[in-house]
């Protein structure tokens, strides 16, 4: 292994970076927008990235391992690591090796040293690859908010947009969910809520900014948004019985959850008791997913 690591995290909301110096961490970025090449322009995720890159330039012949959320082919890996590498070059980094993965990747790595288990990842989208140790791989879900991303942020605030629509139209009871999300967008109705969010230009991350007020509504007892909530939670516990069920039917795979909804401790019980209502014996552990970068640059 390289005595210089440097990690980055590349989600729909934020983007984390470390740097390892003989398996010792040494530097931690935290405060970087998110950095999805499915959702911004590359000019867009470039002028976020380019800044930190020169700050990293420093840190020479290291290897370089990148996680990117929306990395689901071949070619969309080489698209990345094509575009990342530019950056590299751009910034004057002297470095020894460029490896792009999935998000996926990085969660797997983070639970085992040799990146097998099941990866849950719900943060603003939501992806579930579970991998064996004879390398066979299963996905399930992951495939963008428009088909999938199932017990997602996006999928949560969706679910807390529509619950507050009805609240404002009368066909449900106000609560106040209504005056909490209101407040979150700064505005004075559904109908400017609704003008805002047609016309932003990053419709899925606004939408997901809204699942917080609903797991938090669902805690206090609010009817609607428990139901709402629970559905999600089962469609995430669905993910992994189907991977289960591809990969490990009998001795299931451990699994590792990533993303900032599981970060919520209310959420991640919820999740973990109707799995373990299915899968008694099943393993689940939180993980942080720049964990796995010094683990992939370790193996590879």
């Amino acid at each position: 292994m390289n005595n210089i690591v440097v990690g980055f995290d590349c989600g729909a909301s934020h983007t984390r970076v470390a740097v390892w110096k003989a398996g010792v961490i040494v530097k931690n970025i935290d405060d970087i927008g998110g950095v999805n090449l499915d959702i911004l322009k590359r000019s867009e995720a470039t002028e976020l990235i380019f800044p930190v890159v020169e700050k990293l330039s420093e840190y020479e012949n290291g290897a370089w391992v990148i996680g990117m959320a929306g990395l689901d082919s071949k070619e969309e890996k080489h698209e990345a690591e094509e575009w990342f590498r530019r950056i590299l070059v751009a910034g004057g980094v002297r470095f020894a090796r460029l490896i792009v993965v999935s998000d996926v990747d990085l969660v797997l790595w983070a639970g085992s040293e040799k990146g097998v288990g099941i990866a849950l990842i719900a943060g603003t989208g939501s992806n579930c690859v579970g991998r064996d140790a004879k390398g066979k791989e299963v996905k399930v879900g992951g495939m963008s908010h428009l088909l999938s991303d199932e017990g997602s942020g996006f999928a949560l605030g969706w679910r807390c947009l529509r619950v507050i629509t009805k609240m404002s139209d009368g066909r449900a009871v106000k609560t106040k969910l209504l005056k909490e999300v209101l407040e979150l967008y700064k505005k004075k109705g559904v109908a400017d809520l609704k003008n805002f969010l047609t016309k932003s230009p990053n419709i899925k991350s606004e939408i997901a900014k809204a699942a917080p007020l609903l797991v938090s509504a669902a805690q206090r007892g609010e009817r609607l948004a428990e139901k709402g909530l629970l559905n999600e939670v089962y469609e995430l516990a669905l993910m992994v019985a189907t991977v289960n069920r591809k990969l490990s039917p009998i001795h299931h795979l451990p699994v590792f959850l990533a993303g900032g909804l599981f970060e919520n401790e209310y959420f991640r019980n919820l999740f973990e008791s109707k799995l373990k209502a299915t899968f008694f014996d099943q393993k689940v552990t939180l993980v942080m997913p720049l964990d796995g970068a010094l683990h992939i640059a370790r193996e590879d």
